[in-house]
């Protein structure tokens, strides 16, 4: 490990709650949490105003996080664990995705506001109108078959994968899973989880390797959302 040179002068500093770093910061052991809620500040503090929140999608797709602890599935964990501590709120969307906020009484009320608002049904089933990609594929019926049969859980990871990943990632990572003959949503989640980490790039068309242009995965989620 590279020692540390130290902060610079100059520096942009960020607010970080007092109780977090005293008595809280004894009880959070897990290095999951700890990781996902420092760095929820750090993303929390670039956004001006009152009502502050931050999408699941950004925090998921932040490479210091995958970088660090190496897969999506424990930054979901580290979120999980910290909004059952009480350091963070969370509330659903009606993507599946998720909105966290801080435990005071902004974010308490800004929590409100949005639960107060009329939901559109969200089903947790699989149906024949599930938005298609651009070229007429559905990822449901790609995966049934060219990996397996869909369950509850597969179908839950599927649709994370979507509003993390553009839709053309999904598709080739199962199609490179079929070419190594390792047909299974974890070998698939193994490939996307890399690509993201290593910063993987492609076309501003959303086609890899079709345009000299190119972005990453969350600029072109900003891009076309």
């Amino acid at each position: 490990m590279d020692k540390f040179q130290g902060f610079p002068s100059g520096m942009r500093n960020i607010p970080i709650p007092s109780l977090l770093i005293s008595s809280l910061i004894e009880d959070i052991e897990d290095i999951a949490e700890i990781r996902c809620t420092l760095r929820f500040f750090w993303h929390i503090a670039q956004i001006k105003g009152i009502d502050r929140s931050i999408d699941s999608r950004t925090l998921l797709s932040d490479q210091l996080l995958v970088q660090s602890l190496g897969s999506i599935s424990e930054i979901k964990r580290g979120l999980s664990m910290a909004v059952q501590r009480g350091t963070l709120l969370s509330t659903e969307r009606n993507d599946g995705s998720y909105t966290y906020f801080i435990n005071n009484p902004e974010g308490r009320s800004a929590i409100q506001k949005a639960s107060d608002k009329p939901l559109m049904p969200n089903p947790k089933i699989i149906d024949n109108n599930f938005p298609h990609s651009s070229n007429g594929s559905n990822i449901f019926q790609l995966y049934e078959s060219n990996i397996g049969a869909l369950t509850p859980m597969i179908s839950d990871e599927l649709r994370d994968a979507e509003t993390i990943y553009p839709l053309e990632w999904i598709e080739m990572a199962i199609r490179e899973a079929v070419e190594n003959n390792a047909r299974s949503w974890r070998y698939v989640s193994r490939v996307l989880e890399r690509w993201l980490r290593e910063g993987k790039k492609f076309g501003t068309d959303g086609k890899l390797g079709r345009n000299p242009q190119t972005l990453t995965a969350a600029e072109y989620r900003r891009k076309t959302s």
